[in-house]
């Protein structure tokens, strides 16, 4: 009984095996010829769009760019750049409001924890604009 088994468990291993390799599969590279002759492709038609449905576009002001304004920049932006995280942002923050402002990139370093090497790092990402106190 066990030759009767596994004599039927090999025809039917053959069986799948022939399937396999002769159906076609939708994991190939290349699909049959006879499959794509058979094939109409038509693209639908877009809709027109509706004028009571508002649309938006980013604009670059939006969005933060580089290089960041020390003097301007938000905690977010300011954690944009990097080697910066969100306490050496708030400690940027307080050195800005602390001496009104940067007037130039250097001074980062007067900001504890960062010193020449982060300094190097951030410094092509960052620019000082005239504080409120120099105009």
């Amino acid at each position: 009984m066990d030759r009767a088994r596994y004599g039927a468990f090999i025809v039917l291993s053959l069986v799948l095996l022939a399937i396999t390799f002769l159906h076609p599969s939708p994991f190939r590279s290349k699909p049959p010829a006879s499959a794509i002759n058979n094939i109409h492709l038509s693209a639908p038609a877009l809709p027109q769009q509706d004028p009571s449905i508002k649309t938006y576009s980013i604009s670059s002001s939006t969005l933060p760019g580089f290089p960041i304004d020390l003097n301007k920049a938000s905690k977010e932006e300011l954690m944009l750049l990097p080697t910066i995280g969100p306490r050496t942002a708030e400690r940027i923050i307080e050195k800005r409001l602390e001496t009104g402002g940067f007037s130039s990139v250097d001074e980062l370093t007067a900001v504890r924890s960062i010193g020449k090497v982060r300094l190097e790092k951030v410094r092509k990402y960052a620019i000082v604009s005239p504080s409120r106190g120099t105009r």
